[in-house]
């Protein structure tokens, strides 16, 4: 049932939230890491060894290897560490809150497979009445034919008269649309019947429901 799986979905969703709120309480610790390549520095020829006045002294040569600037390959690397002395009760309600939403979750997980169950049993049902609905309009349609030839073997022997013949034809022809009515109404509910059970809509189903027996026995789990 898809009510069911999404009521499973939501206890997944509060049992992360849950923990998602609880790790609150633990120590937090992020690390970090990047690397930058420099094509051109902004220091480059800041202290070139030559110069536009002849007998200066240019000062030397600067190794930008020793320095923490300028660089062509930069590596960074950061580590920090956290724990929550005191929230204000903060992760407490949060806490409170995910334990709520969990057993609302729950509630509706249950709601939902009762909800399933009650709609299976009450589709199975339906579709062994109307097995016996069908029954009942064959039955009463096959009745009429038959006292319709009764009818027509006493008309032919001139004991009735045309009148009582086309009566009992009439009655038995007016039953016709109950047994159409019937068949459809049952081949309906076998549908609703497949469609929640997951079945293929041509697979035939024979029920064994027990409805003709002077009394039905409860579920299993109302037994007791």
């Amino acid at each position: 049932s898809e009510r069911v799986a999404i009521a499973q979905a939501g206890i997944s969703r509060a049992d992360g939230a849950t923990a998602l709120v609880r790790s609150e309480r633990l120590p937090q610790l992020f690390g970090s890491a990047s690397y930058d390549r420099t094509l051109k520095s902004e220091f480059e020829g800041l202290f070139d060894t030559g110069t536009t006045n002849p007998g200066t002294d240019p000062g030397g040569d600067v190794d930008f290897s020793k320095l923490p600037f300028g660089q062509a390959n930069v590596y960074r690397l950061g580590l920090s560490f956290t724990q929550v002395l005191y929230s204000g009760g903060r992760i407490k309600a949060q806490e409170a809150q995910a334990a709520i939403r969990r057993d609302s979750a729950g509630l509706n997980l249950t709601a939902a497979q009762a909800q399933n169950t009650l709609d299976v049993a009450q589709a199975y049902y339906d579709a062994a009445l109307t097995d016996w609905l069908v029954s009942i309009a064959e039955a009463t349609y096959a009745q009429a034919d038959r006292s319709l030839q009764v009818t027509s073997q006493q008309r032919v022997a001139g004991r009735l008269s045309e009148f009582e013949l086309l009566r009992a034809r009439v009655a038995r022809d007016s039953l016709q649309p109950n047994v159409v009515r019937a068949r459809n109404g049952r081949e309906v509910a076998y549908l609703r019947l497949k469609q929640l059970l997951d079945l293929p809509l041509d697979q035939p189903l024979t029920l064994d429901a027990g409805l003709d027996g002077p009394a039905l026995s409860p579920p299993p789990r109302f037994a007791g």
